[in-house]
């Protein structure tokens, strides 16, 4: 499978998690009834989780500014983006939208849509490895050593 085939099916692929993601409370019935249920810890939690994830994934959207794509491809006209959020990981995108969608899981204690955001999770390092593959291709040398110097998807050294 040509890697443009793999990127459009990793998208696909995203797409419909996020649908399950964001419609998972409703299937299991969480959704309407959730003003009816007290305030808990864990949607305290979850509201935090959904506020910090979106605020800081906008705001590695905004740091990519022009380099911002949606599938993972070649461009000619990108650069290499190495300002804050992605000084302390190189995928911010991912990392924030992933703990958005883990606060939206645990504000509605949906079990559809924390299984979703992991399954989730597994397509992104897919979508991360392919999209390493064209940054190696395009910046060479340079990505190489960005890859050294900064973790991959977690803020540590671990991956």
């Amino acid at each position: 499978m040509s890697t443009e085939n793999k990127a459009s099916l990793i998208l696909t692929v995203q797409l419909v998690l996020i649908f399950f993601i964001l419609s998972g409370p409703y299937f299991e019935h969480r959704f309407y009834d959730v003003s009816l249920q007290p305030f808990t810890w864990y949607k305290s939690l979850g509201l935090i989780l959904v506020s910090l994830g979106t605020t800081l994934f906008l705001a590695s959207i905004s740091a990519m500014g022009k380099n911002f794509e949606v599938r993972a491809k070649q461009r000619n006209k990108s650069t290499l983006v190495r300002r804050w959020p992605f000084s302390i990981v190189r995928n911010p995108v991912y990392l924030f939208g992933t703990i958005m969608s883990f606060g939206w899981s645990i504000s509605f204690y949906s079990y559809i849509s924390f299984v979703t955001t992991t399954l989730m999770l597994l397509t992104l390092i897919s979508k991360i490895k392919l999209e390493e593959y064209f940054l190696i291709e395009k910046f060479g040398d340079e990505y190489q050593k960005y890859m050294q110097e900064v973790p991959r998807l977690f803020p540590s050294k671990i991956w």
